[in-house]
C-alpha cells in the first residue's frame, strides 16, 4: 500500500505540473499560428515591395538570446522607422534551444509591424532548437529578392549541427543569380571559431568568385564592418542585442552599410 500511494503521488504531481515539463528540451512541438514565418513573411515582403521604387532600407540584429528587453525596445524604435522595410535576425535566437524560447521571441516580434526574416545559429541548434526552428521558420537555406538584389541565408553552423555546411547549395544560389548583386547572410563569419582554414577558404573564394558585395554576420557579440580579405566584399558582423545597436543596409545602386544605436 505504501508503493502504491507513493505511484498516485507521482501521478498526480507530473499531471499536475504541466508548467515545468513544457520546457524539456524533447518538446518541440510548434503551434499552428506560429509556424512557417518565413515563407509568411515572403509574401508579405513582396507586397510591400510592389509598391515602392525606392532605395530598400533593411535593419540587422543578431544574437537576441541575451536580452529580450532590448529586443523589445529595437521594435518600439523600427516600429517608428517608415523607411525600414524589413528586418533580419542573424542567429541565435534562443540560447538553449528550448520550444519556450522560440516561443518568447515569436511573441515578442508579433509587435513588429513589418516583415522579419532569419538565419539560425549555433545556440538554435541545442537540445530540440533544430526541429522547433524547422516548423517555426522553414528551411534552414533560403533567399529573397529585394531591390533588384538577391539575399541568400545560409546555415554555416558546424559544431552544433554535427555536419558541414551546404557549400554546394550555396554556390548554386549565387550562380543562379545572373547579374544580380548579392548579400550573403550567415551566422558565424568565416573568421570565427568555427571554419577550419579549409572551409573558411572555400566560403571566402565563393564571395569572390560570385562577387558578393556584401557578407553579413553575428555570433561574436562585437561590430565589425570591413574588407577583411582585402578583396571586394565587405564583410559585417552584427553585435549582439546588448550592445544596443543594430545595423542599416541600404539596397541602392551602390549597397551602403552603417551602425545605429538604439536611443
Amino acid at each position: 500500500m505504501k508503493n502504491a500511494g507513493i505511484v498516485i503521488l507521482l501521478l498526480f504531481v507530473m499531471s499536475s505540473c504541466n508548467g515545468v515539463f513544457e520546457y524539456s528540451p524533447y518538446v518541440t512541438q510548434v503551434k499552428g499560428g506560429i509556424k512557417h514565418i518565413i515563407s509568411k513573411n515572403s509574401e508579405w515582403l513582396y507586397k510591400i515591395l510592389s509598391d515602392t521604387e525606392d532605395d530598400i532600407i533593411f535593419a540587422v540584429i543578431s544574437d537576441t538570446h541575451y536580452d529580450y528587453k532590448e529586443l523589445e525596445k529595437f521594435i518600439d524604435h523600427v516600429n517608428n522607422r517608415k523607411d525600414i522595410a524589413f528586418v533580419v535576425v542573424g542567429g541565435d535566437i534562443a540560447d538553449k534551444g528550448l520550444l519556450k524560447e522560440y516561443e518568447f521571441f515569436a511573441e515578442i516580434m508579433k509587435e513588429l509591424n513589418k516583415p522579419y526574416f532569419t538565419v539560425i545559429g549555433n545556440h538554435d541548434y541545442l537540445a530540440g532548437g533544430r526541429e522547433v526552428y524547422r516548423q517555426m521558420f522553414g528551411a534552414f537555406n533560403y533567399s529573397i529578392e529585394a531591390g533588384g538584389k538577391k539575399i541568400v541565408f545560409f546555415d554555416d553552423i558546424f559544431w552544433e549541427s554535427n555536419k558541414r555546411p551546404d557549400f554546394l547549395w550555396l554556390e548554386n544560389e549565387l550562380k543562379s543569380a545572373g547579374s544580380s548583386d548579392l548579400v550573403v547572410i550567415t551566422h558565424i563569419p568565416p573568421f570565427g571559431d568555427q571554419f577550419s582554414k579549409e572551409d573558411e577558404l572555400i566560403y571566402v573564394n565563393l564571395m569572390k568568385k560570385y562577387k558578393v558585395q556584401m557578407s553579413v554576420h553575428g555570433h561574436v557579440h562585437t561590430s565589425y564592418q570591413g574588407h577583411f580579405y582585402s578583396d571586394e566584399t565587405n564583410y559585417v558582423v552584427v553585435p549582439s542585442m546588448l550592445k544596443k545597436a543594430f545595423f542599416e543596409i541600404t539596397l541602392s545602386d551602390n549597397i551602403q552599410v552603417k551602425e545605429s544605436k538604439l536611443p
